[in-house]
């Protein structure tokens, strides 16, 4: 009988050592992959400026570099450090005018001036030369327009700058009071890598 004791408790220890049993394991990586974009540079290069007009003759600006009358000049903003790359064919600015009155208030109080808007959008290329503008459309408070950084399939890689222009037209009445109507633009751009 004794011996049989301690037979089991040998083969108690003997067990109690025995490593515990482990499951399967495995591992896998994945790449990491960054891309920064330079910093958005943006800019108002000039107002939207109507020549003198008298009562019940509209004035109408070209949304474009060049004057659509003698002493009109469209309004200008200008977007650079534009890249397109990293999934160039699907990057964009957004556009968003925030303040676009519909009537212009007369300075000294006692009139206001209908005015209507037209705006479009150009990229210029490395010699400051427009190379694509997208057509004119009519921009409204908080509605987004997304301009394409790169519609040229064959990449024009790098860096580049946009040119934003709003145009419009002024329809003074026959019984306009005269005077110097203004108001004030407000734009926002959003960019971003996707």
């Amino acid at each position: 009988m004794k011996r049989a004791r301690g037979l089991a408790f040998v083969a108690g220890l003997v067990l109690a050592a025995a490593p515990a049993a482990r499951g399967q394991s495995s591992s896998a990586s994945v790449a990491i992959n960054g891309f920064l974009d330079v910093a958005l540079t943006t800019g108002s290069v000039r107002d939207l400026i109507f020549p003198s007009t008298t009562p019940g003759t509209t004035q109408t600006i070209a949304a474009a570099n060049a004057a659509g009358c003698a002493g009109c000049q469209s309004g200008m903003w200008q977007l650079t450090n534009l890249s397109n790359a990293n999934q160039a064919n699907r990057r964009f600015v957004d556009i968003t005018f925030t303040a676009l009155p519909a009537t212009l208030p007369r300075f000294g109080g006692g009139a206001t001036l209908p005015i209507s808007y037209v705006a479009t959008t150009c990229l210029v290329d490395r010699f400051g030369a427009e190379y694509y503008c997208d057509a004119q459309w009519t921009p409204s408070v908080g509605v987004v327009h997304g301009a394409r950084i790169n519609p040229d399939p064959a990449g024009q890689n790098g860096q580049r700058t946009m040119n934003i222009y709003l145009g419009g037209s002024i329809s003074p009445s026959a019984t306009q009071q005269a005077g110097n109507y203004n108001g004030v633009i407000t734009v926002t751009f959003a960019y971003s890598a996707t």
